[in-house]
């Protein structure tokens, strides 16, 4: 029985170009600003991390109204927020501002706001935009 070690340089190749399109375009958007906010924010789950999906808080400012975060996961614009696990609840945060790196081309920095009472989490775990919020 023979194994072929030979790499497969065409999927190398496509993972490549696939990288370096990703990494232009985040340069384009950066150099405009960032990414731009939506029409209606998206509240993304960060409450179970792991590879790839995961936002941590660097610094905290303002009594802890205002935060830096750190992250990976791809899709994240101002204006969104992000769910995090707090203790044996959650925390929610208003994305102000956020910048994309390069390389990783998921990987962000952000400001954000913590948000209180606008979106909550129901008995089956789902993520709901509160009443009031």
């Amino acid at each position: 029985m023979s194994i072929d070690y030979t790499p497969n340089y065409e999927s190398r190749d496509a993972h490549f170009a696939a990288k370096d399109a990703a990494s232009a375009a985040r340069d384009r958007e950066n150099a405009a600003g960032g990414p731009k906010s939506r029409a209606e924010p998206k509240a993304h789950d960060y409450r179970r991390e792991g590879w790839g999906h995961t936002a941590s808080i660097d610094k905290i400012e303002d009594e802890g109204r205002k935060v830096t975060m750190l992250g990976f996961g791809s899709g994240v614009c101002p204006g969104d927020f992000i769910m995090k696990k707090n203790g044996e609840g959650y925390a929610s945060y208003k994305i102000d501002t956020i910048k994309y790196n390069r390389d990783p081309p998921d990987q962000w920095s952000a400001t954000a706001t913590f948000t209180p009472g606008v979106f909550g989490v129901t008995d089956d775990g789902r993520i709901v935009k509160l009443d009031n919020g």
